[in-house]
C-alpha cells in the first residue's frame, strides 16, 4: 500500500473479557499432629465409621520418637480419611472391597500398592504371629469379642524397622465400621518384618 493511499476502513469490534471462573475454594488443610496421641484422640471424635481399639496409643506413641514420625502421622491421618469415605461409600449400599474402591478413586490419599488385603499364608497359619493380630472387637463383629486383622496398611513401606503398620477389620457389609486394630510397628511375621 502506497503512503498516500487511503488505508480501508476497519470496524472496531469489542470483545467481552473471558468470563473469570471463580476460584476453587481452598480446600482445607490436613491437621497437623505433635504426637499419635494428638492424631488417635482427633480421629476418635472427627471418624464416626471407624472404632479405633483402646490399646492404639502406646505402639503408635512409640514411633513418635522416630525423625520420620510426622510423615508417618500425615500418612496415617490420610489413610484414615480414605477409609472413613470407603466406609460411607458402602453404607450408601455399594459393596466392593477396599483396595479396589481405592484404585477406582480419582484422588486417593494412599497408594493402593500400600493396602495389603492379608497376611502371606505362613504369617497366616502360624499360631503366634496370628495371636499378635487378633484384636478386641463388639460381640456384633465375633461372638468371642476377637477377631483376626490380617489386612493392613503400609504406612512406610519396605521392612526397614519400625516399618510402621495400620492393621484393620473391614466390617462394612454387617456394621457399616471398620475397626483398627493396631498402628504401630510391623507385629512379626515369617518375612522377619
Amino acid at each position: 500500500m502506497a503512503e498516500n493511499e487511503p488505508r480501508p476502513a476497519t470496524s472496531i469490534v469489542q470483545l467481552s473479557p473471558p468470563p473469570i471462573d471463580e476460584p476453587a475454594p481452598p480446600a482445607e488443610p490436613d491437621p497437623v499432629f505433635d504426637s499419635f496421641h494428638d492424631l488417635i484422640d482427633a480421629a476418635r471424635q472427627q471418624f464416626d465409621r471407624l472404632v479405633l481399639n483402646d490399646d492404639l496409643v502406646t505402639p503408635a506413641a512409640a514411633l513418635d520418637k522416630h525423625t520420620k514420625a510426622p510423615v508417618w502421622r500425615a500418612r496415617t491421618w490420610g489413610s484414615l480419611l480414605m477409609l472413613q469415605d470407603y466406609a460411607d461409600y458402602r453404607a450408601g449400599g455399594d459393596t466392593g472391597a477396599f483396595r479396589v474402591w481405592l484404585e477406582q478413586h480419582p484422588h486417593p490419599r494412599i497408594s493402593p500398592h500400600n493396602v495389603a488385603t492379608g497376611e502371606t499364608a505362613l504369617t497366616a497359619a502360624d499360631l503366634e504371629f496370628r495371636r499378635a493380630r487378633t484384636f478386641p472387637v463388639p460381640p456384633t463383629v465375633a461372638a468371642d469379642g476377637f477377631s483376626y486383622f490380617g489386612a493392613h496398611i503400609r504406612i512406610e513401606p519396605g521392612r526397614t524397622s519400625p516399618a510402621p503398620r495400620l492393621h484393620y477389620l473391614d466390617d462394612c457389609a454387617r456394621t457399616h465400621k471398620i475397626y483398627i486394630g493396631h498402628l504401630g510397628r510391623h507385629l512379626p511375621s515369617h518375612r522377619g518384618e
